[in-house]
């Protein structure tokens, strides 16, 4: 199972940071590799929110649902996807000089056919690449914010 771990210090607060990325209409702003973010249901952020979440990996469309599973504003947001894609992230949103430390941690469970014809080495640089261009949009859009 592909784990993830990565940072970045963005120069906003910890409740600007949490806010943009729990909401899902600003996800295609920044999250790399993704095309799609719809909600399943609009009446309420937070623990049980989904949404319905297209993307790609190593080029091959990945469709999913993502369930938000923990919701601690501003510290720490928790998904789960299903689909072929099954995963883990926690978002964690700590106070630091100059700004919030984002961290951001993934657990993957890959499907064995995928594994197959991709191979794990080159899915793990995919997922790690991923985060790290994530990490890096997050940062350029939100120090942008006026």
């Amino acid at each position: 199972m592909p784990r993830v771990d990565r940072q970045a210090v963005i120069a906003v607060t910890p409740v600007v940071a949490f806010d943009y990325v729990a909401d899902y209409r600003n996800a295609l702003r920044w999250m790399h590799g993704f095309t799609r973010f719809e909600p399943v249901d609009t009446s309420h952020m937070g623990v049980g929110a989904r949404v319905n979440a297209r993307g790609t990996a190593l080029g091959i469309p990945v469709d999913t649902t993502l369930e938000i599973t923990g919701f601690e504003r501003p510290r720490q947001l928790v998904s789960r996807t299903t689909g072929r894609l099954k995963s883990v992230s926690t978002w964690a949103f700590e106070p630091v000089a100059g700004g919030t430390r984002v961290s951001f941690a993934g657990e993957f469970d890959l499907p064995t056919g995928l594994l197959k014809m991709i191979g794990g080495p080159l899915m793990q640089h995919e997922l790690e690449k991923s985060a790290e261009m994530s990490l890096a949009n997050l940062k350029r859009v939100l120090e942008a914010l006026p």
